[in-house]
């Protein structure tokens, strides 16, 4: 038995196994993960050396973050200053609202999102004073509306819109996952013709291997903003 159980989970997974999961009954799991799946970046290495001394003495000031003596020991309680109690209301109805119009595991996650909020805003809180203040200043014993707002605008304007983009393509079909691969393929190159052919053999994009896969997913057609055929001069609507 683990009666305060705190792990931090940070690991990636695929389209494929993520939508088996989907498939299973929501039992709250995925709900309660954050997910990222931004665009890449160009690979570069880094120039400066990173800050082994102040990392030191910031690793070194979690020594002053203890439980309340006892047996067992007690968690230490932080709760919300008046303003950011507030803005948790706020936040929560909003999230309700957009929970309203969500449906499958972006539903759950709408549902977690409030929650979410006001742990990452304790964090944020706890990362300031841990990494962001000199000297000795004692831990934070309340979580700000600064810090709140942050964990706030965190959640609602990025890692539910992540949320949306991860389920969103983990719902699709192989052949919607090919066209939206074939289709920014063809955003970012702007080829003047597009040919079966040439993608099959020259450019050779993931799950595009053969003709049947290109044809089949150059007349995929996604909320009527774009349309390809293969063979002819590509066209944007």
């Amino acid at each position: 038995m683990v009666p305060r159980l705190a792990v931090a989970v940070y690991g990636g997974t695929q389209p494929d196994k993520l939508a088996l999961l989907m498939r299973e009954a929501d039992d709250g799991l995925l709900g309660r993960l954050l997910w990222a799946w931004p665009e890449p970046i160009r690979f570069r290495l880094g120039r400066e050396a990173p800050g082994a001394e102040w990392a030191i003495r910031a690793l070194d000031r979690l020594r002053e973050l203890d439980l309340l003596p006892g047996d067992p020991p007690s968690p230490i309680m932080v709760p919300l200053t008046d303003e950011a109690r507030a803005m948790i209301e706020r936040f929560g109805a909003e999230m309700q609202d957009r929970q309203s119009t969500a449906g499958g595991p972006l539903r759950s996650a709408f549902g977690k999102a409030r929650g979410e909020a006001l742990r990452l805003a304790l964090v944020l809180e706890l990362m300031w004073w841990w990494c962001g203040e000199e000297g000795a200043t004692p831990p934070p014993a309340q979580i700000s509306a600064r810090a709140f707002a942050a964990a706030a605008h965190l959640i609602g304007d990025y890692f539910m819109p992540m949320a949306e983009r991860v389920y969103g393509d983990a719902a699709a079909t192989e052949r919607e996952r090919a066209a939206a691969i074939l289709a920014r393929w063809i955003v970012s190159t702007h080829p003047a013709e597009l040919h079966a052919r040439h993608l099959q053999r020259d450019v050779r994009l993931q799950g595009l291997r053969t003709a049947e896969q290109i044809r089949a997913a150059a007349k995929q057609r996604f909320s009527g903003w774009y349309t390809v055929t293969v063979g002819a001069r590509c066209s944007f609507q």
